[in-house]
Formats: structure tokens, C-alpha cells, sequence
């Protein structure tokens, strides 16, 4: 396992590992047109290029050699966003923190997260806040058990539909 700083060569394959990790974390019953667009539109090389190539935005990706070339199984994404979703939340968020299905429960999350907190640290942070979709009971639970609290809720939207997601912290120093 390789944690390294995301690349610019790096953004198609962030993009499809996105675009399979957000269907499947969010799309169960089916895939209706109205995620596929936010999908589509959202996870496109372009934008994850930008995003990478953003100061303000830190990308760490989990690395396999695989054809010649670095494979990704996962990554994660932190910021510094001015619209704290409560007035309790650290300044640093995780805004992404996506896995292969395939690859769950083999310690890549764990890794991400840990390489994360000293990418914080590094910054001067001391803690960190993120928000989950309620509903999705295996990603809460698996920050239950990386010690972050639920503090409160906000609400994600797409095309004037609005989804629970609780905002969660944890100090890591």
C-alpha cells in the first residue's frame, strides 16, 4: 500500500473511481437520470484535474502498481471550506473519502485517514469535521469507529431534492 499526494496524471482514474463509488453508495435501487446527470457532470476528468491542481484542495490516494502504471483503490480529499455547516466545526473538512467496493475492509481507509490527520497536522489543524449521508449506515459506522461524534446535520441537494447528512468530527492531535 502506497499513500501518496494525487498527480495530474492521476485525475481520469479519480474521476472513475468517483463515478463507480458514488453510483454505488448512492444510486441502490437503480440509477435514476437525475443522478446520473449530477454524476456525469460532477466527476469528470476536467473538474478532478482542477481540484488537484487547486492549493487549497489536498488529494492522498491509495497506489497499487497495476499494468505498468499506479492503480488507485481509493482516496481522500481534504479542505479548508469558508461555509462551516455548524458553528462547532473544526476548520479542516474530509470532504471525499471514497473506496473500491472490492477494496473495503483491507485497511485503505484506515491508511487514508491516518496519512490525512498528518497532512492536518502538518498545516497546523488539530481536528477535523465531515459530513456523511445518513442513510449511509457503513460509512457512519466506520466513522464511529475511527472516533468521530456526530455533532449536527445539513442537508446535500440535487435538482431541488434535499438528503440528511450529519456532520461529524474528531481531534486527531
Amino acid at each position: 500500500m502506497v499513500i501518496r499526494p494525487a498527480q495530474p496524471e492521476d485525475a481520469s482514474a479519480l474521476a472513475a473511481l468517483s463515478l463507480e463509488v458514488w453510483l454505488h453508495t448512492y444510486c441502490r435501487p437503480g440509477i435514476p437520470p437525475v443522478f446520473a446527470s449530477y454524476a456525469l457532470e460532477t466527476f469528470t476528468k476536467a473538474n478532478l484535474e482542477a481540484q488537484t491542481a487547486d492549493p487549497d484542495r489536498h488529494f492522498l490516494v491509495d497506489a497499487v502498481p497495476y499494468a505498468g502504471q499506479d492503480g488507485l483503490r481509493g482516496y481522500l480529499s481534504w479542505c479548508c471550506p469558508t461555509d462551516l455547516p455548524q458553528p462547532n466545526c473544526p476548520k479542516s473538512e474530509i470532504d471525499t473519502l471514497y473506496i473500491r467496493e472490492r477494496h473495503k475492509g483491507q485497511g485503505v481507509g484506515s491508511a487514508l485517514l491516518k496519512a490525512c490527520y498528518q497532512s492536518m497536522a502538518g498545516a497546523g489543524h488539530t481536528a477535523a469535521f465531515l459530513r456523511v449521508n445518513a442513510e449511509n449506515r457503513e460509512a457512519i459506522t466506520f466513522y464511529e469507529r475511527k472516533g468521530f461524534e456526530t455533532i449536527g446535520e445539513t442537508w446535500f441537494g440535487i435538482e431541488g431534492e434535499r438528503y440528511l447528512n450529519f456532520v461529524m468530527r474528531k481531534g486527531f492531535v
